[in-house]
């Protein structure tokens, strides 16, 4: 309807349309996947405008959309992104997977640090999603907005687990992200995983 009413007094409508897709279109008209759906609700509430990017494919979509979020800013594409991730674990078909692959933490719930040699595979599973708004230094003061942090390197990798990467490859993200010297508060997505959570604690332990 916006699209139609600003016609009515322009006449360069290929111009037009390209604004409008670029500036004011949410993902709304995108709903062939929840994460869209998700993604629209989240751009109506807050008033979002602007381009926007969907990830998908569990943890890394949200490490990827962080990657992503700092390299525009720091490059000069954008001066402020909401960027985020959400994760909804209360599908019968996943657990279902998570349970004939033998991943599933059995009895009573323990800490991720407890889990080994505890009956199951180690996973207990939890939905959840966090929000933050990426903005440049100069953007923020001159806006009069109070920095809570720095965002430092954001650094991903893969690792074939059956060869016996991991450990060496959550040694290299480490370094990579160069961090500093004395106690550091470390908050962890370990899923639990025996094998994952020996290699991610093994590596925490080392630094």
């Amino acid at each position: 309807a916006a699209i139609l009413a600003a016609s009515e007094s322009r006449n360069d409508r290929d111009v037009l349309i390209n604004e409008k897709l670029t500036t004011e279109l949410r993902p709304t008209l995108f709903l062939a996947q929840l994460s869209n759906l998700l993604a629209g609700n989240i751009s109506i509430v807050h008033k979002v405008t602007g381009s926007s990017r969907t990830f998908m494919g569990e943890e890394g979509a949200g490490v990827a959309a962080v990657e992503t979020a700092a390299a525009r800013i720091r490059s000069g594409q954008s001066t402020h992104i909401l960027v985020g991730g959400a994760f909804q674990t209360e599908h019968s078909d996943m657990l279902l997977g998570y349970e004939l692959a033998g991943y599933l933490h059995r009895g009573q719930w323990k800490p991720v640090w407890q889990r080994q040699g505890a009956e199951g595979g180690g996973v207990v599973t939890g939905s959840g999603g966090a929000f933050l708004v990426l903005e440049q230094r100069e953007h923020a003061i001159s806006r009069g907005r109070k920095i809570y942090a720095e965002l430092g390197p954001v650094v991903s990798g893969r690792a074939r687990r059956p060869r016996g990467e991991l450990d060496a490859v959550i040694a290299a993200l480490l370094k990579q992200a160069a961090m500093p010297n004395g106690k550091l508060l470390a908050l962890s997505g370990a899923s639990g995983a025996h094998t994952a959570t020996i290699a991610e604690k093994a590596a925490l332990d080392a630094n």
